[in-house]
């Protein structure tokens, strides 16, 4: 298997392992909360939001995995790295499609999402922490280096955008009654999710 000729680096790499392991944690239940309360009030940016947090998810699994190998052996692994940078940036694209093509059907039929408290609480909360996240990965993944965790750090940081983008659609329903504004950034963010998977890919490619 091969290993990557990069000089490996202990320190940022168990960093590299613990921001993972605290992401699962995070996504899962942030994410888990989001779907549940995107399908209830019908919010798309919400719940895309939510399937975004679960692609960071396993990605941050495999990171985690990468990270204890190259404990174990004192080498990062190629071969995980490769693994992981393709979930992330796979995962991207899907979730960027898909939320795509779902928000376009529903501006074209004049859907009208409803809006909760609860949908407000866990946008903010997530805008915050998604924010920390991302930041932190990126960091630390110049440190290591790694572009499959950076990829990750993108990811999180499109979590982050997609809860700002559900508050923003919030106050532009509910103060301008803007109902298109909630679908319009879905397809936004939709949208910049694809274009950093392409990136993300040709980058690892010329590595």
């Amino acid at each position: 298997m091969p290993e990557s000729t990069d000089p490996f680096d202990p320190a940022a790499t168990r960093a590299g392992r613990r921001i993972s392991a605290i992401s699962i944690a995070w996504t899962f239940v942030g994410s888990s909360f989001a779907i549940s309360f995107g399908v209830r009030s019908g919010s798309a940016a919400l719940v895309a939001f939510g399937l975004v947090g679960f692609v960071d998810l396993v990605g941050s699994v495999a990171l985690v995995h990468h990270f204890r190998h190259a404990l174990r052996t004192d080498a990062l692994s190629d071969h995980f790295e490769q693994r992981a940078h393709r979930i992330v940036t796979v995962g991207l694209l899907t979730i960027g499609s898909v939320t795509i093509v779902v928000s376009a059907v529903r501006l074209a039929i004049g859907h009208v999402p409803e809006t909760a408290l609860a949908d407000i609480l866990i946008s903010s909360v997530s805008l915050v922490g998604l924010t920390v996240l991302a930041t932190c990965k990126v960091r630390i993944a110049r440190a290591i280096p790694s572009a499959a965790l950076r990829a990750d750090g993108f990811l999180s940081a499109i979590g982050a955008t997609q809860a700002l983008v559900v508050l923003a659609g919030i106050v532009a329903e509910r103060v301008l009654s803007w109902h298109w504004a909630d679908d319009t950034a879905a397809l936004v963010v939709g949208l910049v999710a694809v274009i950093i998977a392409f990136r993300a890919g040709a980058e690892r490619s010329v590595e």
